[in-house]
């Protein structure tokens, strides 16, 4: 008897123990959505569902917000989602370059400089990736960062025309004639 009193306890004790961690979790995924934007901007209908999915723990959901704030044009609450992104998934260089994205359009050079950086040493999947982060590069001012960004992109996807162009620009700009020459081959 005294025997199975104590198994009781055990398993109340557990599902007490297990309701508390559940709210603590939930209550952390819902920290978790990022604010509404303020104004008279016009919310994408998926938004309340994705808040939803977000609150119940689905990261995914938290990143298809943040792409759907900032196509609507809501790039603080863009970059609030990208951020918790980049926390969530500390070595994925997408999210600090999403991250870099808007903190430019928010005119933060210096905060965007720390993202570009960081996506640069994680190392990003593809030219196009790299095409976006030497356009980042340029718009905070660092123009030798940008080549080798460009430098990367044609190296790992020699189809994309507009880096090549930019790359001729960024040579001829720096005196480099021959660089620009040979890029303007290969390209």
């Amino acid at each position: 008897m005294l025997l199975l009193l104590a198994i009781a306890l055990m398993g109340l004790g557990g599902g007490v123990t297990y309701w508390v961690q559940l709210s603590k979790l939930r209550a952390e995924f819902a920290a978790r959505v990022p604010a509404r934007p303020t104004g008279s901007v016009a919310l994408p209908k998926e938004v309340p569902d994705l808040e939803t999915r977000i609150a119940a723990g689905e990261v995914d959901a938290l990143a298809q917000l943040g792409a759907l704030y900032r196509e609507a044009g809501s790039v603080e609450s863009a970059r609030e989602a990208f951020v918790t992104m980049a926390q969530l998934d500390s070595a994925n260089a997408y999210w600090q370059l999403m991250t870099a994205e808007t903190e430019v359009m928010l005119k933060r050079d210096s905060e965007a400089e720390i993202r570009i950086d960081r996506a640069r040493s994680l190392g990003l999947p593809d030219g196009e990736s790299y095409w976006r982060l030497g356009r980042l590069s340029e718009a905070v001012g660092q123009q030798v960062d940008a080549k080798a960004d460009y430098e990367r992109a044609v190296e790992l996807d020699p189809s994309l025309d507009q880096v090549w162009g930019r790359l001729i620009t960024l040579y001829r700009a720096i005196g480099d004639e021959g660089a620009a020459r040979r890029a303007l081959k290969k390209g």
